[in-house]
C-alpha cells in the first residue's frame, strides 16, 4: 500500500536558491515514514512492543530540483522484508506529476531498551501491505571504503543533532558530510550507509575522499572506528 499526502515546501528545507536541500530531503521522506507507521501502527503495539525501526542504509536520486512553495506528492510504500531487514521506497512528486525524488532505504528491527538487533515477526509487518520496489539502479547499502583520503579537522558531537534515542539522526551525517562538497558539484546519486550510532561526547574525524565526479565522506572517531559513510556522485 502506497501512503502518499500533499504539502507545501516550506523555506526550512530549501538553500540560498530556496531548492530543496539534499538533508531538507531527507528531513521530509523519513517525516513521511514516521506518517505511513502512525496512520498504521496501532498506539498500543507501539507501546508494548518495544521494538523499533532504525535505519541502516539512504539510495537516493535526485532527478529534478524542488523549490520553495511548490506543492509536492510524498509518497512512501514498504516493498519487503527478510529476517531483521524492512526495505521502504520513496519518491517526492511535483505537482506537474512528475518524479523529483527517489528513494530507497533498508532499515533493521530492534529492542527499544537494548538497541540490539530482533528478527521480525508478523506482528512486526501485519500493519504494512507491501507493494512492489520501484525500478531504479540499486548499487546495494554496502559502499566500498576509499583507500586514500584526506583528514579533514574533527569536531565534536552537538546537542542538537540527537534524535529521541539520544544518537545523532541520520540525516545530520549526510548533513555534514555535504560540507565537504565542492560549490558546483550537482548530486545526481546520494548512498549513506550507517555503522554506529555517534552519541553526545563523541568526536566525528571526517576522512574524505574525492575522485572525478564522486566524494566520499568517512565520518569516523579519532581512533578509526566508523560511524557513517556518505558517498555523493555526479
Amino acid at each position: 500500500m502506497i501512503h502518499s499526502y500533499d504539502l507545501r515546501l516550506p523555506f526550512i528545507y530549501t538553500d540560498e536558491n530556496r531548492t530543496l536541500t539534499m538533508g531538507g530531503a531527507l528531513d521530509l521522506m523519513q517525516d513521511a515514514a514516521d506518517s505511513h507507521t502512525i496512520s498504521v501502527v496501532s498506539p498500543e503495539y507501539m507501546a508494548e512492543s518495544g521494538r523499533v525501526w532504525v535505519l541502516n542504509s539512504w539510495l537516493v536520486y535526485f532527478e529534478k530540483p524542488c523549490s520553495f512553495r511548490d506543492i509536492l506528492t510524498m509518497k512512501t510504500w514498504s516493498s519487503g522484508f527478510k529476517r531483521m531487514f524492512a526495505q521502504r521506497e520513496f519518491n517526492i512528486d511535483n505537482d506537474q506529476g512528475e518524479t523529483c525524488i527517489r528513494a530507497r532505504t533498508q532499515w533493521f528491527l530492534v529492542n527499544r531498551d537494548t538497541m540490539s538487533p530482533v528478527r521480525i515477526t508478523p506482528a512486526d509487518i501485519g500493519f504494512y501491505e507491501a507493494s512492489p520496489a520501484q525500478n531504479i539502479d540499486d548499487p546495494g547499502r554496502k559502499i566500498a571504503l576509499p583507500t586514500e583520503w584526506v583528514d579533514e579537522e574533527a569536531f565534536p558531537v552537538r546537542k542538537y543533532m540527537l534524535d529521541a534515542y539520544h544518537h545523532v539522526n541520520n540525516a545530520w551525517y549526510v548533513k555534514l558530510a555535504s560540507e565537504y562538497l565542492p560549490q558546483d558539484f550537482q548530486t545526481r546519486r546520494l548512498r549513506a550507509e550507517y555503522k554506529a550510532a555517534a552519541h553526545l561526547g563523541d568526536v566525528f574525524q571526517p576522512r574524505v575522499s574525492r575522485q572525478e565526479g564522486l566524494i566520499t565522506v568517512v565520518l569516523a572517531s579519532p581512533e578509526g572506528s566508523i560511524h557513517a559513510v556518505v558517498e555523493f556522485a555526479e
